[in-house]
């Protein structure tokens, strides 16, 4: 089970890479009550075209223990940030769904030097 250390929380991640040389990196996040899980079905065929994807859940999600820390879209959003440091990624697209879409727009708006673009799924 694959957690990354992000400041206080601990985050259950998966990195699937493809075969060969990677076209562009995806960080996927999920919508609230939701969990990586919900990007299952479409990470095999995004590596088959060469996509990275690399998927998380947020904290007291799923397989990410609760903090008891309140979460904002900003901590959110930096978590998606610490989750692309501690895995050596410059660049990535953000893919956002639900909630993860405002997470998204949010990282497009503040954190354009590592955000090479936003997917919004139903953002709400």
């Amino acid at each position: 089970m694959p957690l990354l250390r992000v400041g206080y929380k601990l985050l259950h991640y998966t990195d699937t890479q493809p075969s060969g040389a990677v076209r562009e990196t995806l960080i996927l996040t999920h919508g609230l009550g939701s969990s990586q899980n919900f990007y299952g079905p479409i990470i095999p065929p995004l590596t088959a075209q060469s996509f990275r994807c690399i998927a998380f859940d947020s904290t007291g999600a799923a397989r990410s223990p609760y903090t008891y820390v309140e979460q904002s879209v900003a901590t959110l959003a930096a978590d998606v940030l610490a989750v692309l440091d501690a895995l050596h990624v410059p660049k990535a697209v953000v893919v956002g769904h639900s909630m993860g879409g405002l997470v998204a727009a949010h990282l497009a708006a503040t954190a354009s030097a590592r955000i090479v673009a936003a997917v919004l799924i139903g953002p709400v």
